[in-house]
């Protein structure tokens, strides 16, 4: 019987929670830095508990899979919690978001993200993708930091960088 077991990523990013929770949490964005998300479809730009979008998403070379996902927990700057099913051979799949907002010596604000699913593997299926999976979150987690750098929040205007 599978059990659940979780898998993740994490990245400090040198810019404030703001500017990471604004993109992390509008599900109409994941296709910009989810790692092989392709688009998300039935998705307003906020999400609240209880709410679902879809997502299309590569499973492998041109195999895609459609998942809708339901928000379980939000805390605001903090975590959020999905569930989902649709992967090939994976029962239900919990994703997760989790913040830490930090400063440094010279007050500059960062963020460490954490980024990882809790997954309904048996113990063989969940040996051979942990590397992948763990891949994947990290590819995801650079993404991310890549539109959080950019986003105004993080250079305490309205516009952004110059």
């Amino acid at each position: 019987m599978p059990t659940f077991r979780e898998f993740s990523a994490s990245r400090l990013m040198p810019v404030p929670v703001e500017a990471v929770w604004e993109i992390a949490s509008n599900p109409r964005r994941n296709a910009e830095w989810v790692n092989n998300v392709q688009r998300v479809t039935q998705a307003g730009p906020t999400l609240d508990v209880g709410q679902s979008f879809e997502e299309r998403s590569i499973v492998v070379g041109p195999w895609t899979v459609i998942t809708r996902w339901t928000l379980l927990s939000s805390d605001l700057h903090r975590e959020r919690t999905y569930t989902g099913q649709g992967f090939p051979g994976v029962g239900e799949v919990r994703p997760f978001l989790r913040f830490q907002p930090m400063t440094d010596a010279a007050g500059r604000e960062h963020t460490h993200v954490t980024y990882g699913s809790s997954l309904g593997l048996n113990p063989v299926v969940a040996r051979l993708l942990k590397g992948m999976l763990t891949a994947e979150f990290a590819a995801s987690l650079a993404g991310l930091e890549q539109l959080a750098v950019r986003h105004p929040a993080a250079w305490g205007t309205d516009e952004g960088p110059a």
